[in-house]
Formats: structure tokens, sequence, C-alpha cells
């Protein structure tokens, strides 16, 4: 009740930000040829985040077109459930019926945890070309004032301090036969550590693939609206528009997400009705994305049912 009381806050609060009588020219000025485009762009980050998920799955009798059938339905899940990740619980649900559970859940955490650590690849990219410029705080200035050599030396620097951790904590005898004990029943790959960093390394270029593709869907909706603004901008409403999925107080990030865009447009100079509008477009055009997953649920149930019958 609370989600469905702040999703609707949010939604009056967008509404009113608009101006609606402006909406119907904006619409009728759009470019097709490049809302198609976005639509192809998020469908191949889709595409992509699947092969992913089967590369961490690593269980090649599994077709990749059972594992496209789940992954679907779960994206579909998600315009229900709470954030834009209740329907990962629905990947392993569905996932469970051909392997263990806890290799199920092995690999649509690692999938999602893979695919929000890449985030960090592409906000590099919009550092390197400049925050927003009403996000500009003190500490952010003093870190663009950085030269490009010295950023990229100080997040390497992070980088590797948090891998030189993780290596010491997995070369401990006493944490690695802890953490093997506590996963022995999970039925987790048996990588060694070489095989597990490999592993985790290619994961995490294929979903870097298919954050650009998410980028180059957001820079195509914005100028299909004819909206001029740097690269960048793309780059941050993909940045944190992931990031707020996360916040569990709306349904599927209804709310947060358009919020997002008008916040971040706003700071460009681009007025918040055509920063409403382009995020609408981006929800529906990822909506009839996601009904594919619907119709293969319904096929499915349908399925089940004359089974049953018969």
């Amino acid at each position: 009740m609370l989600q469905i009381l702040v999703t609707l806050a949010l939604i009056a609060w967008l509404a009113h930000q608009a101006d609606w009588a402006s909406v119907g020219s904006l619409l009728r000025n759009v470019q097709p040829v490049l809302i198609l485009g976005a639509f192809v762009s998020l469908l191949a980050s889709h595409g992509i985040n699947v092969v992913r998920w089967r590369y961490l799955l690593d269980r090649p009798d599994i077709r990749f077109a059972n594992l496209l059938r789940s992954y679907t339905i779960g994206l579909f899940a998600n315009n229900f459930l709470p954030t834009g990740i209740g329907g990962d619980g629905v990947r392993v649900a569905l996932l469970r019926q051909r392997v263990a559970l806890g290799r199920a859940m092995f690999s649509v955490v690692a999938d999602r945890g893979i695919g929000l650590v890449a985030i960090s690849a592409i906000m590099l990219v919009g550092l390197w070309a400049g925050l927003p410029p009403g996000f500009q705080e003190a500490e952010w200035q003093q870190l663009q004032a950085m030269n490009g050599g010295l950023r990229l030396a100080l997040f390497a620097a992070v980088a590797a301090l948090l891998l030189l951790a993780a290596l010491l904590a997995w070369r401990m005898p006493q944490m690695r036969n802890w953490a093997m004990q506590r996963t022995a029943a999970w039925q987790l790959p048996e990588w060694g550590i070489g095989e597990w960093l490999r592993r985790m390394a290619v994961a995490y270029g294929i979903s870097v693939g298919a954050h650009l593709c998410i980028v180059a869907a957001t820079g195509m909706v914005l100028a299909a609206l004819h909206v001029n603004v740097p690269l960048a901008a793309s780059i941050w409403l993909v940045v944190l528009s992931s990031l707020s999925l996360l916040v569990p107080v709306t349904v599927n990030g209804m709310g947060i997400v358009e919020s997002v865009y008008v916040l971040v447009l706003s700071s460009y100079g681009v007025a918040p009705t055509i920063g409403l509008s382009a995020a609408l477009i981006v929800r529906v055009v990822a909506l009839l994305i996601s009904l594919s997953g619907g119709i293969w649920m319904l096929d499915q149930r349908f399925g089940n049912f004359r089974s049953a019958v018969e």
C-alpha cells in the first residue's frame, strides 16, 4: 500500500510539472525511425543480458531459448513487483525446474550483481565527460578539476584495491574453507580461482555492451524529440535511472525513473514536459518489449491447462 501511495504521489508531482497542452505537438513531431531504433537497441540489450546469464550459469544443456523465455517472463513480472528487480525471483523459480535451487540463485544473483557493477564503466565515461550542470557539488568539482590521467589513475587504484581485498580473502585458508563449506550444497560451478576471475571479467564486458545499448536507445529517444544535449546526458540518465530501480518504494520504479529524467534533463535546460515525454517513451518501449514475456507466460499456463485436461 505504501509503494502504491508513493507511486501515485510521484506521478501526481510529475503531472503537475508537465505542460500537457504541448505534449500533443511534441508527439506529433517525434521521428518514428529513431523510436524504432531505440526499440531495437533496448531489445539488443536484453538479448545481451540473456547471453551473460547463460555464460554465468555454465550449463550448456540449457538452451538459450529456454533462458530467453524465463528472462522475458521475469521482465514482464517486473511491471507488477516492487523495484525493477522483482522479476529476478521469478527467474529463479523458473530456472529451479531445471537446476538445483542454489545454482539457480547463484546464476541470477551473479547476473544481476555483475550488471550493476558494470554501470561503473559508463559512470567513468560520464565523469570524464562531466556531471550534469545542476549536480556539480563542490566535491565533484574538485574531482573534475583533476586532469584526465589523474582521474583515471584514481579510479584504477580503487578498483585494484577492491580486487586485492577479494584475492586476499580467497587465499586465506580459513575464509576459503568456510565459504566452500557454506556453499557445498548449492552445486555452484566448479571453477578454479583463475576461471572465476575470467568468468567475472567476461561477464563484466558483456554487461558494458548491454549498458551501451541502453545509452544508445536513450540518445535516440532524445534525438527523436529534437532534444539537443551532450552525450553525457544519456549516460547519466542510464546510470541514475538504473540505480533508482534499487530503491524499493514504487512498483517497477514508476515515478522514480521519470523523476530522474525530469531532474537530470532540467539541469541541461530541458523543459520538464520534454523530460517527462522522453521518460514516458522509454517506459512504453520497455513495456512493449516486456509484453512478450506475458505472452509466453500465458502460453505456458494454457499449455499446462491443456495437459491437465487431457
